[in-house]
């Protein structure tokens, strides 16, 4: 699994990367939660994601979807 989390950061580095000589602000949030869900799609759903380049991924956008999906008090008790 190491090896799975090691490749997703090299590919969210190398995004980074591409970044820094633009000198522009990055949304830090989306940038490693983007590096999160490539991580957690990888290791537990065995899909290779890079949603740092495609956001139109419907395993992107569903997952977007539910972590930003309000808190209703059914889903708070569950």
């Amino acid at each position: 699994m190491n090896s799975l989390i090691e490749d997703c950061a090299v590919i969210t580095a190398e995004h980074l990367k591409k970044a820094a000589p633009k000198e522009e602000d990055i949304d830090i949030k989306q940038f490693f939660g983007n590096y999160a869900l490539d991580v957690i799609a990888r290791c537990a759903f065995a899909t290779r994601l890079d949603s740092h380049s495609d956001q139109t991924n419907e395993f992107v956008t569903k997952s977007k979807e539910v972590f930003n999906a309000p808190l209703t008090p059914q889903l708070i008790l569950f």
